[in-house]
């Protein structure tokens, strides 16, 4: 088999307007054309290196209707959606859940071509604008999950009295009033919330509860 020959499986609707698969076949590529998600999942099984081609008309494009057994075929395979409108406002969930990439059916065909073959050698082919979103997205959530940690970690360096005594606060009972709650006195309630404070290095009720959020 030629090197700069690609292997490619079209998983396509019955009534789908998209000349890609042609294209390809003229180009001189090995090239499969199915209806059935049986046979694309023993063509991917057969030829593992493959890049597998999802008509975005089978609503393969919406996320929310995914099938299962699609997400776990783009975690081991090359998984690509083609024919999809100008602006596919999902192209950053699918490229979190693992597929390749996404060609826009607006798109000339040397661009259409040439995004094939590159996500064939297993590059990604999304827009500039996804690929931001998509980054800024992961890094908010991984600053996220920083901060979740590090208030955790606060937490649990307060003995359970204060972090019951923390909890009364988070909810904005006064100190009376967690004081009648605890059945004990102001001044110890003001003394677990002053060892809370420290050990938080905090100064306020507020911070206090802003950190430990």
């Amino acid at each position: 088999m030629d090197s700069l020959q690609l292997t490619l499986c079209f998983w396509r609707s019955e009534d789908s307007l998209s000349l890609l698969p042609q294209l390809c076949n003229a180009q001189g590529n090995l090239v499969e054309s199915t209806q059935c998600n049986k046979e694309l999942r023993l063509f991917a099984r057969h030829y593992p290196d493959s890049l597998l081609l999802i008509d975005h008309e089978r609503n393969a494009g919406e996320a929310k209707l995914l099938p299962h057994w699609l997400l776990e075929l783009a975690e081991r395979h090359k998984v690509a959606i083609y024919n999809t409108p100008e602006s596919h406002r999902l192209a950053s969930t699918l490229l979190t859940n693992g597929f390749q990439g996404v060609i826009q059916q607006s798109q000339r065909p040397e661009t259409q071509l040439l995004a094939i073959r590159t996500m064939h050698q297993g590059s990604l082919w999304f827009s500039r604008e996804v690929l931001e979103q998509t980054c800024g997205e992961l890094l908010m959530e991984r600053k996220n999950n920083l901060a979740h940690c590090k208030a955790k970690d606060a937490l649990n360096q307060l003995t359970q009295r204060e972090q019951l005594v923390y909890s009364f606060v988070a909810a904005g009972l006064s100190n009376k009033a967690i004081a009648k709650q605890l059945g004990i006195s102001e001044y110890t309630v003001k003394a677990h919330l002053s060892s809370a404070y420290r050990k938080t290095q905090t100064q306020s009720r507020a911070e206090l509860v802003g950190k430990l959020s």
